[in-house]
């Protein structure tokens, strides 16, 4: 498998979801709850019932606003940096099912980024990502998450897991480093910075 590819999330990663969806909630009469912003569940950030959250965020998904989000920190610029070095990007989404969804998502993504994509997948909304990362196994692509636990199982299927720092996931302790923004991705790609530490020392357990 082609080396330049490097496989990212989107929601947290690429675009700043959590933005955009406090706006969007906040129009629908819901607040967060104080310090909602350190809370990766939807339901509990919001003091919504599981069910609520899974249907809000469903609605936000699945709404006009999807094709609007803006980029994440410097995303845009190290994102397009990183096209011009030759590298391209599989996108890999838990957004919805709903092809409507999927359009917008896919117009938001080039017009932030441009020509940079080679593949989108989308699964549905908080679905798992386990089957999809499974077909890259081994391939040592690095693998951009937010959410550790989707970090954590990139690094059992042999994948270079990077997780873009948020107030909700500072908790992690695992074996993924962190990243604050698109520079350190960028700088660690394109070998700018040290990176044996974690995933050396993985290879040789």
């Amino acid at each position: 498998m082609n080396k330049k590819i490097i496989l990212t999330d989107c929601d947290g990663v690429l675009t700043n979801w959590e933005y955009a969806f406090g706006v969007w909630m906040e129009s629908h009469n819901h607040e967060m709850i104080e310090n909602g912003n350190f809370i990766y569940n939807v339901a509990k950030r919001y003091g919504l019932s599981p069910e609520e959250g899974n249907k809000m965020t469903r609605f936000f998904n699945e709404s006009a606003s999807i094709g609007f989000l803006p980029a994440l920190r410097d995303a845009e610029h190290y994102v397009k940096l990183l096209g011009n070095l030759g590298y391209r990007f599989h996108c890999i989404t838990s957004l919805s099912k709903d092809t409507n969804a999927q359009c917008l998502r896919t117009k938001n993504l080039q017009k932030l980024f441009g020509d940079v994509f080679e593949k989108f997948i989308y699964l549905d909304t908080g679905e798992d990502k386990d089957a999809v990362l499974e077909q890259y196994r081994d391939t040592g692509l690095y693998w951009i998450e937010d959410k550790p636990t989707n970090a954590e199982l990139g690094l059992r299927l042999g994948l270079k897991s990077l997780v873009m720092e948020h107030a909700f996931n500072l908790h992690y302790e695992g074996n993924a480093p962190f990243v604050k923004n698109w520079k350190e991705i960028y700088e660690t790609v394109t070998g700018n910075v040290h990176t044996h530490t974690v995933w050396d020392e993985i290879g040789e357990k």
